[in-house]
């Protein structure tokens, strides 16, 4: 099996495996669009419908400022286990696919992508979903502005 078609599997898997959640999916930072591109079309086989959306800059992000903090960086499990503890279904997501068990097998190691094991080491996920009502929406944003003002004093 090639990596591409690695890559399609594994994507098709994804689909397959969330069918039953409702919702639109999002994609943050879609680069090429390759993996938005396999989400649809296994979507479409799948006769899934879904509403897709990719966003990216295209340019990277800025680099941070002085003012911006470190928060994440230095405290990212005090800024989970304290949103938890708040009520926030708060997780750690995007887990650089290479890293799993199954791409090491076809060669992957880390190191592979530099920028995305940095990302995930920082990462939160925090709620977000269609039926996330809007009194929710508040209190999740609440909680997080003020864990985060909180932990950087």
């Amino acid at each position: 099996m090639t990596k591409g078609e690695a890559r399609r599997l594994f994507h098709y898997e994804q689909i397959q495996a969330t069918k039953e959640v409702f919702g639109d999916v999002v994609e943050c930072g879609v680069a090429t669009g390759a993996t938005l591109i396999y989400l649809m079309m296994a979507s479409r086989e799948l006769k899934i419908g879904r509403n897709f959306w990719g966003f990216d800059t295209f340019e990277g992000f800025p680099e941070s400022q002085e003012e911006d903090g470190n928060y994440l960086t230095n405290n990212r499990r005090e800024v989970y286990d304290e949103l938890l503890s708040n009520g926030v279904g708060v997780n750690l997501h995007y887990i650089p696919v290479y890293l799993q068990p199954y791409y090491f097998g076809l060669g992957f190691n880390a190191g592979h992508c530099p920028n995305a094991e940095a990302y995930f080491k920082t990462a939160i996920s925090i709620p977000i979903y269609s039926a996330l009502t809007e009194k929710n929406q508040q209190l999740a944003i609440s909680k997080v502005e003020k864990d985060l003002y909180s932990l950087s004093l």
